[in-house]
């Protein structure tokens, strides 16, 4: 499946030269997250990045040797933004079964409704198939925590036993292609996928389906 490539301002470049206010490392990668995601991998040059953030190409590669580097780090640091609080959320001190399973679910939909990049850039990696270039290990290790705090809950009563690896998988494409797809959503939903107000929507939405999915009783606020 190929998600259609979203319009990308381009500033001025800057002229060569070491420039008189460098540009933050911090700013490179939300420049390559927001290329990425509105384009895939294949779709964007280092020339393209550099161009972007106004840079000649050869400043770019001072900071990032490769570009498979640069998309790492970018992926990276995407799935620590959303995966550290739904971290927290699964190990949170005196908080029940459901509590903590709420609290991830919660997480997760709030953060990827907070950046419009953040699920387009992880559907596009679920979604890889280059052999010689994969970082789906990096979403793999988020989704077998799921897996395993789904399994703990279980073997401690808190909700019934399933195959909770196809559970997880489901759960993963119920957060990620709402808001990966924006353009679609807001036709068959009928607004703005990261409207603050759609996203609360959307938040309890999905923690009533995954309630439904896991045999539970669904919220009531």
């Amino acid at each position: 499946m190929n998600l259609p490539a979203l319009p990308v301002d381009v500033p001025p470049r800057r002229r060569s030269g070491r420039p008189d206010k460098p540009i933050p490392r911090t700013d490179l990668l939300r420049v390559a997250r927001d290329l990425f995601a509105a384009r895939g991998y294949a779709g964007v040059s280092m020339a393209d990045i550099a161009h972007k953030a106004g840079l000649q190409k050869s400043s770019l590669f001072h900071h990032f040797p490769t570009k498979d580097q640069l998309y790492k780090e970018v992926l990276e640091g995407v799935l620590q933004e959303v995966g550290q609080s739904v971290r927290d959320a699964f190990v949170e001190d005196g908080a029940g079964w459901l509590s903590r399973l709420d609290a991830a679910v919660v997480a997760t939909a709030n953060s990827l409704g907070a950046d419009s990049s953040r699920a387009r850039l992880i559907l596009r990696e679920m979604l890889n198939d280059d052999g010689e270039r994969t970082h789906v290990d990096v979403i793999v290790r988020l989704l077998e925590t799921t897996v395993q705090f789904l399994e703990k809950g279980a073997a401690a009563g808190a909700w019934p036993t399933q195959d909770f690896r196809q559970l997880t998988m489901t759960i993963a494409g119920m957060h990620s292609y709402y808001f990966a797809v924006p353009a679609l959503t807001q036709v068959v939903a009928g607004h703005d996928p990261f409207d603050p107000s759609a996203v609360q929507r959307r938040v309890k939405a999905v923690r009533d389906q995954v309630r439904r999915l896991m045999m539970l009783p669904t919220s009531v606020d």
